[in-house]
């Protein structure tokens, strides 16, 4: 948590080692725009799930679709610092990995709603698209998969009248800006300004 002033955004890496490399850049996306925090998940998202493919609840430990979790109660905490207005001003970000997939694109950029024309996730994109190696695609406008339509902070957020921004990472890119600090650094500028922007 940053104490003392900040921006509106708020970074979420809910799955930080089975999704390798999205926490050293949650980190360092927290420095390079003065987030008002970071949230770590470091449960392995598949730890106590039954054996039974039809359970009530299939993946127990995976905090973005555990509304019950203490990622979410500190969600729903931070949504109320008075500087962001019970949450309305809320920027959160959440970065997420997927494996090498049909398609060939990098980066899917999303707010978590199965719906067209959401500015920021086109203003996230436009400013990525350059910086990444690869394809960056939006949901649902040019992908219709990794879209968090069922990510329980990002209806949580939006619920506040906040905004939702979910990032999945291609594990190839992860490695890439793992790699090289001169790639992070242009792909993470590019995304702080897009978060930063005025709407």
């Amino acid at each position: 948590m940053r104490l003392g002033a900040a921006s509106r955004v708020i970074v979420q890496t809910p799955h930080s080692f089975f999704d390798e490399e999205t926490l050293p850049l949650g980190c360092e996306l927290l420095e390079r725009a003065g987030a008002r925090a970071l949230f770590v998940e470091t449960a392995h998202r598949y730890k106590g799930a039954p054996d039974a493919v039809d359970a009530e609840d299939p993946f127990p430990a995976d905090v973005a679709h555990a509304p019950t979790s203490l990622f979410q109660a500190a969600t729903q905490g931070v949504l109320r610092a008075p500087d962001l207005d019970g949450g309305a001003r809320a920027l959160v970000v959440q970065l997420h990995g997927f494996a090498a997939r049909e398609g060939g694109f990098a980066v899917v950029v999303s707010s978590g709603e199965r719906r067209s024309g959401v500015a920021i996730v086109d203003r996230v994109a436009r400013a990525l698209s350059p910086a990444v190696p690869g394809a960056v695609v939006r949901f649902p406008d040019d992908v219709d998969e990794l879209g968090a339509t069922t990510n329980v902070q990002g209806a949580l957020v939006r619920e506040a009248g906040g905004a939702f921004v979910h990032l999945e990472l291609s594990s190839s890119l992860r490695r890439e800006l793992a790699a090289s600090p001169a790639l992070r650094a242009r792909v993470l500028d590019g995304l702080v300004l897009s978060l930063l922007e005025a709407p």
